[in-house]
């Protein structure tokens, strides 16, 4: 491999790496949100 393909997959681990940050983190509040919710029907009935 030379340099110029060396760089470029550097860079597309890297965008993966960030998107799955990203999805983990609005899976993390996302599921705070339904858990809190889900906490307040039960109360609710």
């Amino acid at each position: 491999m030379n340099l110029s393909q060396n760089v470029a997959n550097a860079a597309k681990t890297r965008q993966k790496q960030v998107k799955k940050r990203s999805l983990y983190i609005i899976n993390e509040h996302f599921e705070r949100v339904f858990n809190d919710e889900l906490a307040s029907a039960v109360i609710l009935r």
